[in-house]
C-alpha cells in the first residue's frame, strides 16, 4: 500500500482556441480543456460538467442539452426537444403569457399553418379534437393536399368517447388535477379527452376522494425539504395528509421563506468559493449556504469574484512533479501549468505547453 497522496491523471491539452460552453454556463478555451476541468470536478466529488455548444457561452436565462428530440407545440411550432420549450415558456410566464405545451413528439407536421394557442376545442369530421377551428382547417388543408378528405367541424367541444360508456360505479379516485374521480373508467376517458387536445395525461396520486384543506390565505412562505416552497405552513401540513394517502414519507419544514431566496436567476456575476465551486452570483451563494446551516455544515465563503476557472489554488501543494512552462516558468505540477494556461488563454494569450519535466533549466 503507497503512504500520502497520489498524483491525479493529469490531461495534456493542445493549445488551439476552439472555445466551447459548458453545462454549468462558462467558456472553456476547448473540449478537452472542458472535459479535463470536468474529470476534476468528478475526483473531487463536485458536478461533472458536460458540453451545452460548440463556441463562447450567451447570456441567456437557460442551458438546454444539444439534444435532437423535436417536439411540435400547441402554437405549431417546432422546438428543439422539450427543454427549449421550458425555456420559452419561462420567457412567456415573465410576458404574463400561457404557457405552450406539447402538441405531439416530433417536428410539427403542419408548418404552413400559423395558428395562436386559443383553446375551443373542435371535434372534426375525422373523429380528432382540435384545439380550435384555425387548427382543424389546417390539417384539413394538408390532408386535401395529400389526396385525402376534408376535415369539418362536426361539432363543437371535443369529441365523445363513444367507445368508454362508464357505468356510476363508485370507485373514488384523486388525480394529478387535484380532481376526484368516481372510477377508473371515468378517470382512462378524460385521459383520451386530454390527448386529443394535446395535453399531458393524469396520473393517480391516490384512492379515495381528494384531500381539501381549510388554509387561509396568508402568505408566509416555508420551504420543504423537497425543494419546494409552500405559501404557508398548513398547505405544507396539507401535502402531508396528500403524501400519506400516497403512502409516501412525510415532509419537514427546512426553513421560514423561499426555497430558491428568491435570487434572479439571469443574473450572471459568479463569484468562486473556497471548496472551488463557481456559485452565479452572491445571492445563489447566501441561499446554498442556508441550507448548508440547516444541515449543520459550516457556510462557504467567497475565494475570489468571478469564476473558479482561472482560480489555480484548487490544485493544491501535495502533489509534487515539477515541470518547465513553455514560458521559462517552472510549474509545481501539470495541473498548475494547464491552469495556468487556461486564464492566460482567457485573457488573450498564447496557450502554454509542458517543455520537460523537472525544472526549467536557468
Amino acid at each position: 500500500m503507497k503512504n500520502g497522496p497520489e498524483c491525479t491523471v493529469s490531461c495534456n491539452c493542445n493549445r488551439i482556441y476552439d472555445p466551447v460552453c459548458g453545462t454549468d454556463g462558462n467558456t472553456y478555451s476547448n473540449e478537452c480543456v472542458l472535459r479535463c476541468i470536468s474529470e476534476d470536478n468528478k475526483r473531487n466529488g463536485c458536478p461533472e460538467i458536460g458540453l451545452h455548444h460548440k463556441g463562447q457561452c450567451s447570456c441567456i436565462s437557460c442551458y438546454c442539452p444539444a439534444v435532437d428530440q423535436p417536439v411540435c407545440g400547441t402554437n405549431g411550432q417546432t422546438y428543439g426537444n422539450e427543454c427549449f420549450l421550458k425555456c420559452v415558456n419561462t420567457a412567456r410566464e415573465k410576458d404574463g403569457l400561457y404557457p405552450i405545451k406539447i402538441a405531439y413528439n416530433g417536428a410539427c407536421k403542419d408548418p404552413c399553418c400559423k395558428c395562436c394557442d386559443v383553446k375551443i376545442p373542435v371535434c372534426g369530421s375525422d373523429g380528432k379534437t382540435y384545439m380550435n377551428v384555425c387548427l382543424l382547417q389546417c390539417y384539413s388543408r394538408i390532408n386535401q393536399a395529400h389526396d385525402q378528405p376534408a376535415i369539418f367541424v362536426k361539432h363543437y367541444g371535443a369529441c365523445k368517447n363513444e367507445a368508454c360508456d362508464c357505468t356510476l360505479e363508485k370507485n373514488e379516485l384523486c388525480a394529478s388535477d387535484e380532481n376526484t374521480y368516481l372510477n377508473d373508467c371515468l378517470f382512462e376517458r378524460e385521459n383520451w379527452r386530454r390527448k386529443q387536445l394535446g395535453e399531458p395525461a393524469l396520473t393517480i396520486q391516490y384512492r379515495g376522494k381528494c384531500i381539501q384543506c381549510a388554509c387561509p390565505r396568508i402568505y408566509k412562505p416555508v420551504c420543504g425539504n423537497n425543494d419546494v416552497t409552500f405559501n404557508n405552513e398548513c398547505l405544507l401540513v396539507c401535502e402531508n395528509q396528500k403524501r400519506a394517502a400516497a403512502h409516501l414519507p412525510p415532509l419537514f419544514m427546512r426553513w421560514e421563506g423561499h426555497c430558491d431566496c428568491g435570487c434572479p436567476k439571469d443574473c450572471w456575476k459568479p463569484v468562486c468559493t473556497c471548496n472551488h465551486r463557481t456559485f452565479p452570483n452572491r445571492c445563489a451563494l447566501g441561499c446554498h449556504n442556508k441550507k448548508r446551516a440547516q444541515d449543520g455544515l459550516p457556510p462557504l465563503t467567497i475565494l475570489r469574484e468571478g469564476s473558479c476557472q482561472c482560480d489555480c489554488r484548487w490544485c493544491g501543494d501535495k502533489c509534487k512533479a515539477e515541470v518547465c512552462g513553455s514560458d521559462g516558468r517552472t510549474y509545481f505540477n501539470m495541473c498548475w501549468l494547464k491552469c495556468n494556461s487556461d486564464c492566460g488563454v482567457a485573457a488573450g494569450l498564447p496557450a502554454l505547453w509542458k517543455c520537460y519535466d523537472g525544472k526549467c533549466k536557468t
